[in-house]
């Protein structure tokens, strides 16, 4: 496994989390991780010397990769942990953050407009220069780093001597650089050295930056308060109103979101699961994950609102679900019975793969607490660790397809565990509830089915079949149910809760009444899909599937409360 060391400016930290985790989640094929991945953030224990660690774990790795921007050619920091690295003769991949670079019509390459300014240790690196485009990046970066993997000897270490500690150089005393080196040591988590550069602003009565360093030094104060409360078994409890109080410092202008380097949000969360549902430290981890994936998270929003949007959830109030005879084949008896729902919430979409992709990169298919016994029988018999016929970075936008009922199950584990929430499929009547309102339409808009409101397989009327799923956000707003909720109708068939019945006729459904025998090996669905041709696809018509199915137009929704 290739040992990875991550250079960066702290002030792209944003940035470079979302990469970091990524690359924490690859896995090899026979399922173990393919990087190990040391950043200074999370990887250097308390009390231990920050740049003694940063030595060491450049000794250690295999590969130096260096996050650019142009303000990390300048960083002092950055640059001594690159010098370090050419000294000790290790292979040094750039990364080239988003919005760093801009595509070049000349050359028709990607390209930076800085090259005057790159450290002499990657001058002659510029063919190599790898660029942050997404999903594809990962598969370069792997074939940079299987090559140099491929060819020790060449790699092998040089001794040298150890670097001198940057933080003892006072060789730039501007003050913007001296604000900039401030800042970056603030957010590694080394609040002496930080203050001292601060103080040395204020010493210095420069009015650029002499208010932002004064408040600086007093959120570094606070902070430190605030993890001594956080390692402390007997003040812990204090933490959380202390947390409040800290928060209400910002927004600061000089700040983005809120100075947490340390996560103690993700801390504060964490602790108010383990009073809801006592979780494992496993699940600790998961959880501390997400909130590193998700970067820009406001203090105190819910995890749902943090995952990739849109993830809206509609709130269906309490209410009847008539089923009058148009609905009813109870073998010839009309049936007037009404059911009454209680109140709950359901997500105006289906559930997208940009969405279920954080499941999958947090280990979602790995951690068998988040599975029912069954599935996790089939899960681990099939091999499951993802979608059939996935894509990562495909569709992000489209619902997941391709997923068991026990896939959803799991998925709704995930999230209920990461939030201390109910999350859970909807049944069938809570299903209809949200597609009907109060009314006994045949369809969520309206009694007249209209072809251009759904993704369906009808090819008359004009309609052009898709033969795939459409974005979520394809269709009009006139489309969605009384409750405004979208998509119900066509393009995925939706899992539910309920157990099915064991059809031997048409996929396509049957009348959500008719008087089958129930099939505990099957679960229903609701809604239609991109193959079900109109005439099926009434609100109160349903079908059924074995639960280990996955198929190309089977996704879910979810709901809560």
């Amino acid at each position: 496994m290739a040992k990875l060391f991550i250079s960066y400016r702290s002030l792209d930290s944003s940035k470079v989390d979302t990469i970091v985790s990524r690359l924490r989640s690859l896995k090899s094929a026979n399922n173990t991780n393919l990087f190990e991945v040391w950043q200074d953030k999370s990887n250097i224990p308390d009390g231990q010397d920050w740049w003694e660690s940063i030595v060491d774990a450049i000794i250690d790795c295999n590969i130096f990769l260096f996050m650019v921007s142009h303000e990390s050619f300048k960083n002092h920091n950055c640059r001594a942990e690159l010098a370090y690295a050419r000294k000790r003769n290790r292979p040094i991949l750039p990364i080239v953050l988003e919005g760093e670079y801009f595509y070049n019509p000349k050359t028709g390459k990607n390209d930076i407009d800085y090259w005057d300014d790159i450290p002499q240790e990657l001058d002659d690196l510029r063919a190599q220069f790898l660029f942050y485009e997404g999903t594809s990046f990962f598969q370069k970066l792997e074939e940079a780093t299987s090559i140099f993997i491929s060819d020790p000897q060449r790699w092998s270490d040089l001794p040298a001597e150890r670097p001198r500690d940057p933080r003892s150089s006072d060789e730039d005393n501007s003050v913007i650089s001296l604000y900039d080196e401030a800042c970056d040591y603030a957010w590694r988590v080394e609040f002496g050295t930080a203050e001292r550069f601060f103080q040395k602003l204020i010493n210095l009565n420069d009015h650029s930056f002499r208010g932002e360093a004064r408040e600086w030094i007093s959120l570094l104060r606070e902070y430190q308060t605030l993890l001594s409360l956080a390692t402390g078994r007997n003040t812990r409890h204090k933490l959380k109103l202390q947390w409040e109080n800290y928060k209400r410092l910002f927004p600061k202008s000089f700040i983005e979101g809120i100075f947490d380097p340390k996560d103690i949000q993700s801390l504060l969360k964490e602790t108010s699961v383990v009073v809801a549902s006592s979780p494992t430290p496993e699940k600790t981890e998961i959880q501390s994950s997400v909130l590193t994936v998700i970067s820009d998270k406001p203090a105190g929003e819910s995890i749902y609102n943090i995952l990739p949007q849109p993830f809206e959830w509609v709130e269906i109030p309490e209410g009847k679900i008539p089923a009058p005879e148009t609905q009813t084949k109870t073998r010839g008896k009309k049936d007037k019975s009404e059911n009454i729902i209680k109140r709950f919430s359901i997500t105006r979409y289906p559930i997208t793969n940009a969405q279920f992709q954080v499941f999958i990169d947090e280990g979602g298919y790995d951690i068998r607490e988040y599975w029912i016994e069954e599935g996790w029988v089939y899960r681990e018999e099939k091999k499951w660790s993802k979608p059939l016929d996935w894509r990562k970075g495909s569709k992000l936008n489209h619902p997941v397809v391709g997923i068991s009922w026990f896939e959803a199950k799991a998925f709704c584990s995930w999230l209920s565990k990461l939030d201390g929430d109910n999350v859970d499929l909807p049944s069938e009547w809570q299903w209809q509830r949200a597609a009907q309102g109060n009314t006994e339409q045949k369809y969520p808009w309206g009694n007249l089915f209209i072809s251009t409101y759904c993704n369906h397989g009808n090819t008359s009327s004009g309609h052009r079949r898709k033969a795939t799923t459409t974005q979520v956000q394809t269709y009009s707003t006139k489309a969605d149910s009384p409750f405004g909720v979208a998509d119900m109708i066509g393009n995925v068939w939706e899992w539910c809760l309920d157990v099915g019945k064991g059809l031997s006729g048409s996929r396509y459904g049957s009348s959500m009444y008719y008087d089958e025998r129930p099939d505990p090996e099957y679960h229903s669905l609701r809604g239609g899909s991109w193959r079900t041709p109109s005439n099926n696809l009434a609100i109160y018509f349903h079908s059924s599937e074995i639960s280990i199915s996955r198929k190309n137009d089977l996704g879910f929704r979810i709901v809560r409360g």
